[in-house]
């Protein structure tokens, strides 16, 4: 399960992706910061750690974690505390952290490791989970030039394009509590969810 999402992550950071720092995330990270007190955060599918990095800056203790080797290379080399790990595996230990934070990555998992991945983020949370999850099909990534330099075994990360009833049902079976949730009317649509651990 994890060495499919290493291998792909993988290839795609060592061929250029996001080598560049990117933060999907910063409009619900910013209303995050903003309605919520909080003295510890972890960003799941951090990337190079711009997430992690904003709310280091507000004084606030700050860890990240992603698959990609590359990823975390990148990120501890901008001085960003950020770890090798899985979604379907979070390296910590119960309650952890007051919110965890996943942008932009339940999407991109196998509809079979879903249910794994959100009782791992459940699991792991103090109080709040925060998910911004994108709606669409990814746009074929064959345009980039650095995809050339990929050996993906196809053209679409985004693995799991499920509607917003589809991904609230799936959370709301699982016992979780939905306190918000938003779906963006922009471009590129994205479902806001915030959980409460009860």
């Amino acid at each position: 399960m994890t060495d499919y999402y290493k291998d792909v992550y993988e290839d795609l950071y060592q061929a250029g992706y996001r080598n560049k720092d990117v933060n999907n995330g910063a409009l619900f990270l910013d209303y995050i910061l903003e309605h919520f007190k909080f003295k510890s955060f972890l960003d799941v599918g951090c990337s190079t750690g711009v997430g992690v990095q904003t709310v280091t800056d507000k004084n606030i203790i700050a860890r990240g974690i992603d698959i990609s080797e590359t990823a975390i290379k990148l990120a501890k080399e901008r001085g960003r505390k950020c770890f090798v790990g899985s979604i379907c595996g979070i390296p910590f230990v119960d309650n952890s952290f007051e919110i965890v934070f996943c942008s932009d990555v339940m999407e991109h998992l196998k509809p079979e490791d879903i249910d794994i991945a959100l009782k791992e983020l459940y699991r792991v949370s103090k109080k709040h989970i925060t998910l911004v999850i994108a709606l669409q099909r990814d746009k074929c990534i064959g345009r980039y030039k650095w995809f050339k330099r990929c050996k993906l075994p196809n053209e679409r990360l985004h693995l799991s394009v499920l509607s917003p009833k589809e991904w609230i049902d799936k959370i709301n079976n699982l016992g979780m509590r939905i306190i918000y949730k938003k779906v963006t009317n922009k471009k590129s649509k994205h479902l806001l969810l915030i959980l409460e651990k009860q």
